[in-house]
């Protein structure tokens, strides 16, 4: 039997968020699981700070990871609008299949808004919790969609059935 590891889920909320249109119009890709040295604003910062595994990890099949993501910008309102941006397309947008595992569920928790004082002046930052659910990719012919979305139909008088004869 193989064997099955959780996603990265830093790496695939990342992926995810530099793959967004909206986000993308704003940070040009500047989305990171560590900052930088040489920092370009704004930018996004993407850490997982706990969670634990759905059922103990008995059986092993899902995660619930806790996220932290922060948004900095030169200008507070840049800030907080880069912030509910990544917070509506994290509500809208992320659960699905991933290249890099499954987002099952999202549960979006504060926004705040805690400048900076590592950089002097103190930098606008916002930081926003995330909880998620995310699991491995299954394997096999339904890898990337639901089992009925890709499931062969046949038409019926009644309409589709996701039911094969």
């Amino acid at each position: 039997m193989a064997l099955v590891t959780m996603p990265d889920v830093e790496r695939l909320v990342i992926d995810a968020l530099i793959a967004d249109p909206d986000v993308a119009a704003l940070v040009s890709g500047r989305v990171y699981g560590a900052l930088p040295n040489a920092k370009v604003f704004p930018l996004i910062r993407v850490v997982r700070y706990g969670g634990q595994m759905i059922d103990g990890g008995d059986p092993f099949w899902a995660d619930a990871p806790a996220l932290q993501i922060d948004t900095w910008a030169d200008r507070k309102a840049e800030a907080v609008g880069l912030a509910e941006v990544v917070r509506a397309v994290c509500a809208q947008r992320l659960a699905g299949t991933h290249p890099g595992g499954v987002v099952a569920g999202v549960g979006i928790g504060t926004s705040v808004y805690d400048p900076d004082q590592s950089f002097n002046p103190a930098k606008p930052r916002v930081r926003l919790s995330l909880d998620l659910v995310t699991r491995p990719v299954p394997a096999g012919p339904f890898a990337h969609s639901s089992p009925l979305a890709a499931a062969p139909r046949e038409t019926e008088p009644t309409g589709p059935s996701p039911v094969r004869k």
